[in-house]
């Protein structure tokens, strides 16, 4: 310490790092200068023992990454691997993946390919960055090494990490049973001080109860933690309530999803866990954009979007979901294509090819609100065959998105492609209990059976959708279907239990005011005549000239001539905007 004092004084070699004084380093010339005499003066292994002792010393003092870099440098691998097993809970309770992927790019590839340790690590990684489908063969080769005995640095908790990894792998293959036991597994081996990982396996512990119907002991799951688990500090308990808000997501109780998240911010604030914070973030949003909250929702989904390397995989990819859908929804189409051309651009770079059909899905869905179904059909054909079922507790399920596009072709044999999606997906959906997307679903049979002219079936099914959305209060789920769900929601108007719910939606509907077809108080430029909008009414029930022809007994000739003065009324050009436009104006009468 005299001698440091000395050099400070004199000014003499060293540069100070922080304002205090309190560290300094050599002036590069002369670390050079001693490092070479290092070598000539000593041989390698009494440069290793420096280096073992450095790595020691930094330890003590809490520099694990100085740590690793000493005690690698002087071969000492076992201590290297049991510093990171000492230091690896702390860091993912607090989850510092960034921090933790430095740890383990310190180690030589061969050496993590033989230690348990720096291959669960490895492996936590891939799952933090929802790279699900790469999980399989990483448990096998960990199954590998244990099976060999080469697991350096391995726990005895080990074995629950891996259990609940594998009741992760069930849970998205639809493997219920299997899901359910490797988590309680998982829950009887971990050690209690891993809590992060014991509240995953509590959370897929209630997703897959779920599945089977237990929806009381799916709940359980979650809550009953508060006082089932030993750890209760306030960390433990803001990722709890934030995983919770994935079982509140799928069982459309959007009241309890918002309850939830709040509390999660407020204890992450509160103990300085903002790490977590963007997935509490991601599910407001969802409650917000679902409520038409447009503005809240855009902050909210900003917030994850902006930080895609700080926040996990599932909570990035679903926000970019969200705020382009909340773009569009605000017409902000430029910012609507960048927000989704920049998360194909990461996924791409980080090579996380589980997450970027999601992104692809949400393209197309974007696609067709815009008016562009080449786009949207050459995806569909991509998707022949039609891939599993699966849980779906995400923003959006591609297969929903497969259906919209089938629809918006509305051929024969785009309409029998999409009776026959929908009626798999409505049985399995009520199979594993996922209401969020039975909601969705029934809204889109609705849509089928009115292009199919089978208005009663039309009604009956979106009035089943509507009593399972209104608990939850779910406005955009029917606004994002467009002008045809607003024409179906009019006739509905007449069931007194659900008419105020209709009405909230369909005022929703009113914020297409802003595309420009009104002026003054409401009024068109030109209004239309009485038979333009019986005509205009057919055509949003997706009706050929011929057909609507034969529906009012004239010619089509005149039907068509109609239907053009239709739109330069309405300064449009095609048949989707006329209508969706009309809806605007309130001028498509209820039936």
């Amino acid at each position: 310490m005299q001698f440091l004092e000395w050099l400070k004084d004199s000014n003499l070699f060293i540069i100070p790092l922080d304002d205090r004084h309190e560290w300094f380093r050599y002036h590069h010339l002369f670390r050079e200068f001693l490092q070479q005499e290092l070598v000539n003066k000593l041989g390698p292994e009494e440069i290793a023992n420096l280096h073992v002792a450095a790595g020691h010393w930094y330890a003590q003092n809490g520099w694990i990454e100085e740590a690793l870099y000493h005690l690698l440098a002087g071969d000492d691998t076992t201590a290297a691997i049991e510093l990171v097993a000492q230091h690896r809970f702390r860091m993912m309770n607090n989850t510092r993946w960034a921090r933790l992927e430095r740890w383990l790019n310190l180690f030589s590839t061969e050496t993590v390919e033989i230690s348990a340790e720096l291959w669960m690590l490895k492996t936590w990684l891939v799952y933090h960055r929802a790279q699900y489908s790469e999980l399989p063969a990483l448990i096998e080769h960990l199954d590998v090494i244990m099976a060999q005995g080469l697991n350096l640095g391995m726990d005895n908790s080990l074995a629950g990490e891996i259990y609940s990894l594998r009741s992760a792998i069930a849970y998205y293959t639809g493997d219920a049973e299997g899901s359910i036991s490797s988590a309680r597994l998982a829950l009887d081996l971990l050690h209690p001080e891993l809590w992060i990982v014991r509240v995953m396996a509590r959370m897929y512990l209630g997703g897959s109860l779920l599945l089977t119907g237990d929806q009381n002991g799916g709940y359980h799951a979650y809550y009953g933690a508060f006082e089932e688990e030993r750890v209760q500090n306030k960390r433990f308990k803001a990722t709890l309530l934030m995983t919770a808000c994935y079982f509140h997501w799928i069982t459309a109780d959007l009241r309890s999803m918002v309850q939830a998240a709040k509390q999660s911010v407020k204890l992450c604030l509160e103990s300085g866990h903002r790490q977590i914070i963007g997935q509490a973030n991601y599910h407001l949003g969802c409650v917000r954009y679902q409520q038409n909250n447009l503005s809240a929702a855009e902050e909210l989904f900003a917030r994850v979007v902006a930080l895609p390397y700080s926040n996990y995989g599932v909570s990035y990819t679903n926000s970019v979901c969200g705020l382009a859908k909340t773009y569009q929804a605000l017409r902000r189409e430029d910012e609507t294509r960048d927000v989704i051309e920049g998360a194909i651009a990461f996924l791409l770079e980080t090579g996380n090819t589980t997450q970027l059909p999601m992104i692809l899905a949400l393209q197309v869905e974007i696609e067709m609100m815009q008016g562009h179904l080449s786009a949207a059909s050459q995806w569909a054909e991509k998707l022949d065959p039609v891939p599993p079922l699966a849980p779906m507790p995400w923003f959006l399920a591609p297969h929903l998105t497969l259906v919209k596009v089938w629809l918006e072709q509305n051929t024969p044999a785009s309409r029998g492609k999409a009776a026959e999606l929908l009626r798999q997906l409505q049985e399995y959906l009520e199979g594993i209990h996922n209401t969020r997307f039975l909601i969705e679903t029934l809204a889109l049979r609705a849509l089928l059976e009115q292009a199919l002219g089978n208005q009663p079936a039309a009604l009956t099914a979106l009035e089943n959708a509507l009593r399972l959305a209104q608990p939850g209060g779910f406005i955009r789920l029917f606004v994002d279907l467009g002008p045809q769900m607003a024409v179906l929601l009019s006739r509905l108007r007449m069931d007194r239990s659900l008419g105020s719910y209709i009405d909230q939606i369909q005022s929703a509907f009113t914020g297409l005011q802003q595309t420009g077809v009104l002026m003054g108080q409401g009024e068109l430029l030109e209004p239309l005549t009485n038979r333009e909008l019986q005509i205009l009414e057919l055509l949003g029930d997706r009706l050929t000239n011929k057909e609507i022809a034969a529906q009012l007994v004239i010619a089509p000739g005149t039907v068509k001539a109609h239907t053009i003065r239709i739109y330069q009324k309405l300064a449009v050009n095609d048949r989707r905007q006329a209508v969706e436009r009309a809806i605007a104006a309130r001028i498509l009468p209820p039936k």
